[in-house]
């Protein structure tokens, strides 16, 4: 069966009301590829420092210690210690990055997200320690490097078998540093916004034995945004358009609104216009006497009067056509007054299928029509197909068999003419008669039987 287009037009608005709906679909979308986005690539920024000015340290600085350390002399990355037991039970060693232009300038790494390390390790420890010293005047002295705020994360060796981000937030200050330089514990906070020296160092398990380090790499990434600032840039841009899409959606129901407000009016005119109709129509002039319907002269005022309104019943009009078959066979073999039988039965039976507003009327001799307003081709066809059935079903009076066949038709163009319209229709009952009986066809550009 080809497409209405009625139903296309439906289809159409249909789409169209959605819009809102697709518009949040794909604005849901872009947000969370911002977020994904904004939490898989990073500004990197490369630390850079002189190894020249690096040191390495061990408990030896401490009484009885007893440790060893030297930078390697090929590369001056890469450091070499010895932790040995003594009556000094923290054991350590410690490669010192100095990132400062001086003792008390250093780097800012407050704005970064996460520290970046990437080093090969050799040992006997299971763990390794990474310490940033910040240089603060309120608690450090110049060149006293103990006295300096020291940032910790403790990491299993095993984590930096490939590089190691590592989220600056992690850092805590180490639990000794307060009590020991008589700090007040309201500064003990980690503190990042003047790093001087990066310490590499072996954990906290004081493994003895050789230990071996090489740094390879060490970088500062940070998100494109902050978390925070994108979340609440998201959470305006969220209420923005929640707002605008409301003012949309109250704007387009306003206008459906108003749509529907005038096609209500026009529908409330044209029913009490046909209803004036009607009681005109009801005369004895105008009924047939034999079926009690609407005769010729009546369906016809009612054919002229709602074409007169086709501009607004276009795809939502249609004509049935029926002719009862091989009716004259009821007259000759069982007279005529079983034919008038047959006749008002028919139509009571008619009558009693159809909508209150559908209109039925007889066409001429044994064809009838039924005028379906706000029916789209669609279902017209299955009104008929419908009747046919009933029909079938139906024991008339005598034991007789009474079918019908079927021309259905609906108005799907302005340019069609009042002619035109009931031509077509009733070429499609031709159709259905001629080729059999007991059928539907309808009309749609060609001659069609539904499927």
């Amino acid at each position: 069966m080809k497409s209405d287009p009625a139903v296309k037009h439906t289809q159409a608005i249909f789409d169209r009301s959605y819009i809102f709906e697709y518009a949040l679909i794909a604005l849901t979308v872009l947000s969370f590829l911002l977020v994904f986005i904004n939490s898989n690539y990073k500004h990197i920024s490369p630390l850079q420092f002189d190894p020249s000015k690096s040191t390495v340290i061990t408990d030896r600085i401490k009484p009885k210690g007893e440790s060893t350390a030297q930078i390697n002399a090929d590369n001056p990355y890469s450091f070499s210690c010895n932790l040995i037991k003594s009556d000094y039970r923290n054991i350590f060693c410690a490669y010192q990055i100095y990132l400062g232009v001086s003792d008390v300038q250093g780097y800012d790494f407050s704005e970064f997200d996460d520290l970046l390390i990437d080093l090969d390790y050799e040992g006997a420890s299971d763990s390794i320690r990474i310490q940033l010293l910040n240089y603060n005047s309120a608690y450090a002295q110049p060149s006293v490097i103990n006295t300096a705020k020291f940032n910790l994360v403790e990491f299993e060796k095993e984590a930096f078998l490939k590089p190691k981000y590592i989220k600056l937030s992690e850092f805590k200050v180490a639990d000794w540093w307060p009590s020991r330089n008589n700090v007040d514990f309201s500064l003990a906070k980690r503190e990042l916004n003047n790093i001087i020296v990066i310490q590499i160092q072996t954990g906290s398990d004081f493994a003895v034995g050789e230990h071996t380090f090489t740094v390879n790499d060490i970088q500062l990434t940070k998100q494109l945004f902050s978390n925070e600032a994108l979340y609440l840039a998201l959470l305006c841009f969220w209420i923005v358009i929640i707002l605008i899409l409301l003012i949309l959606r109250l704007g387009q129901q306003r206008k459906q609104l108003t749509v529907f407000s005038m096609k209500n009016a026009h529908l409330e005119q044209e029913n009490a216009y046909l209803n004036s109709l009607s009681e005109n129509l009801s005369s004895k002039d105008n009924i047939d006497s034999h079926t009690n319907i609407y005769n010729f002269t009546g369906i016809r005022a009612h054919i002229d009067a709602i074409w007169n309104n086709r501009i607004s019943n276009v795809g939502t009009l249609a004509y049935i056509f029926i002719s009862i078959d091989h009716f004259n066979k009821f007259n000759d073999s069982l007279g005529e007054e079983v034919g008038e039988a047959v006749l008002l039965e028919f139509t009571q039976l008619i009558n009693k299928n159809i909508r209150r507003h559908d209109i039925f009327g007889r066409y001429y001799n044994d064809t009838f029509i039924i005028i379906s307003k706000n029916t789209t081709l669609d279902n017209a066809i299955n009104l008929a197909n419908k009747l046919k059935s009933k029909l079938l079903e139906h024991n008339f009076n005598l034991g007789i068999t009474v079918s019908a066949s079927f021309g259905v038709g609906a108005l799907n163009s302005h340019e069609t003419t009042q002619q035109e319209f009931i031509d077509q229709t009733t070429e499609a009952l031709d159709y259905a008669k001629n080729r059999g009986s007991n059928q539907v066809r309808y009309y749609d550009n060609e001659i069609n039987q539904p499927s």
